[in-house]
């Protein structure tokens, strides 16, 4: 598939990201128009004041051209793989500096650590309203926002200034017994940490994570004595790689970074002493229980830059990459990761339709067809369905793949024998699941799209609250809007985000067809399955939603 095909179909996406929408629109307007006279004067100014899904304004187009431009322009930098292979940033004396600097993350972290003290105590003693809260804007109109992007563009740097991470390490030096991870947590850590994903995403709503700032409070808090309780019994960051809730999420979205650190394996060959996974006496080894020497993902390596320091034969390289580019070519790709990245699609559609002014409607049915009046039973029912909607219908185009046999070309060979799982069993070659496995990872770049556009309106129609809470912080009063853009503006660039995650998502489905030589199952069922799930994704973000907190 040519960059030309692509930016055709981009196009297409485009236009239809303005048709669909705005029969959605035009919909609402109708009902809007129909139920208006009923509405309470009061209710009406609160389904229009700011911090809702107000449709008021003009869209900003330099604003768009910007963003257009931007992203144009890294698509042709990103095609340029023979150009980036080449780059090695370790090569600049200025960074190789910084990251063997004994103060390296160290000097990242203490700020992070600082904020997260200020952020915990306002999110006990604060304001008791989200929006005026800084702990909450912090955590889910900042932070969380961001931490996609940051997944996107850097891996799992994010993962090496985490405060998070200088609480273990300072526990496991001081009074840490360094025993080595069981087993069991190595084999199954994984489907824990996906357990807790999906636990701390329905509790969101049942409880109100966002909407309380001591809920918030003792989610953080929660995870600040699981970090101690692991960094005290076992080596390294036992918790980071098995245990935190967002392992899942990070690991799955920096595959699809555009950086990676790898170690050259001919210079490796004069090394007799890991030092990169032991350490040597000075500074500790990989703190994520990786072997740069044979290190091919970036699952797990958070840049914390042990392994630079430690290397005598500086074999650790730092290069840019396409995005995506790792899911073409993955090894040993395991069905919990693929499991993740579709149940993924289910979440973020859900999390989103809960937001709109749809679901209040959607509600009142589901009730009195069903009898079932109790919200957290109803949404438990919901957020179940949205997952396992999603995985059977990646189910159903993996089986449907398995009988449209098609031609592949024989590049990189990676073959069905491949596939890991941590379960019990085996999977023929060209099987419904063994193709759910392989092609599962095209829907990251997809989940991540969709994902950043639920978000792009959470920071773009929200993130001056960041500075008004800080201001209050030392007495001052800022109010006002709290929108860096306008709406119409913002649900453009949700639309192009989204498209751009379709796009990646063909795009990788169709690259891992391609370095299957063996695989005789096509890749046509994928396709239409990734443009329903984005024409959902349009639809969404078409009509009105709610901000955070109100």
């Amino acid at each position: 598939m040519k960059p030309k095909k692509l930016l055709v179909l981009y196009t297409i996406l485009l236009l239809a990201a303005f048709v669909l929408p705005a029969v959605a629109n035009e919909q609402n307007m109708d009902m809007g128009n129909m139920d208006m006279g009923d509405m309470p004067a009061s209710d009406h100014a609160a389904a229009t004041s700011e911090g809702g899904h107000s449709m008021e304004g003009q869209v900003n187009w330099l604003v768009i051209a910007l963003f257009l431009l931007g992203t144009v322009a890294l698509g042709f930098v990103a095609f340029n793989t023979g150009k980036l292979s080449k780059i090695n940033f370790l090569n600049n004396p200025q960074i190789k500096s910084l990251l063997k600097s004994k103060w390296y993350p160290l000097i990242f972290v203490l700020p992070t650590m600082l904020i997260f003290g200020i952020l915990v105590i306002q999110l006990f003693f604060g304001h008791e309203e989200t929006a005026l809260n800084f702990g909450s804007v912090m955590v889910w109109i900042l932070l969380w926002p961001i931490l996609p992007v940051l997944f996107l563009v850097f891996g799992r740097l994010w993962c090496s200034v985490c405060p998070m991470s200088r609480v273990s390490d300072e526990v496991q030096r001081n009074v840490g017994m360094n025993k080595k991870v069981p087993k069991f947590l190595q084999t199954y850590g994984v489907w824990v940490i996906i357990f807790a994903f999906l636990v701390i995403t329905w509790v969101d709503t049942v409880l109100g994570l966002v909407e309380n700032p001591r809920n918030t409070g003792y989610l953080l808090l929660f995870v600040f004595a699981g970090v101690v309780l692991m960094g005290a019994v076992y080596e390294r960051r036992a918790w980071c790689r098995y245990l935190c809730f967002l392992g899942g999420l990070s690991s799955n979205y920096s595959m699809s970074s555009a950086l990676e650190l790898r170690a050259e394996s001919e210079k490796c060959k004069a090394c007799k002493t890991p030092t990169c996974f032991k350490g040597d006496g000075k500074v500790d080894g990989c703190s994520m229980f990786e072997y740069p020497r044979t290190m091919d993902s970036n699952r797990f390596c958070n840049f914390c830059s042990n392994c630079i320091k430690t290397c005598h034969f500086d074999a650790i390289r730092i290069t840019p990459r396409p995005p995506t580019s790792e899911l073409w070519f993955i090894k040993k790709p395991r069905f919990e990761e693929s499991f993740l990245a579709t149940a993924l699609i289910g979440i973020v559609v859900v999390q989103t339709v809960v937001m709109l002014e749809v679901w209040g409607p959607f509600m009142e049915w589901f009730e009195s067809t069903t009898g079932i009046a109790n919200f957290t039973i109803a949404w438990t029912i919901m957020f179940a369905a949205a997952m396992v909607i999603a995985l059977l219908l990646m189910l159903g185009a993996s089986f449907i793949s398995s009988i449209l046999p098609t031609k592949t070309q024989n590049t990189n060979v990676i073959s069905d024998s491949s596939a890991e799982l941590n379960i019990d069993m085996d999977i023929p070659a060209e099987t419904t699941l063994s193709n759910f496995i392989r092609y599962g990872y095209a829907l990251i770049p997809l989940g991540l799209g969709i994902h950043l556009a639920h978000n792009a309106k959470h920071f773009l129609g929200e993130g001056l609250a960041v500075i008004y809470t800080s201001a209050s912080l030392v007495g001052w009063n800022i109010t006002g809007d709290p929108s860096l853009l306008n709406m119409p503006t913002i649900q453009i660039i949700q639309y192009i985000l989204s498209i751009l995650g379709v796009l990646g998502a063909i795009y990788t489905a169709y690259k891992i067809s391609q370095n299957n030589p063996n695989s005789k199952s096509s890749v046509l069922p994928y396709i239409v399955l990734m443009l329903m799930f984005g024409l959902i994704a349009l639809w969404m973000y078409g009509v009105p939603m709610a901000a955070r907190g109100h």
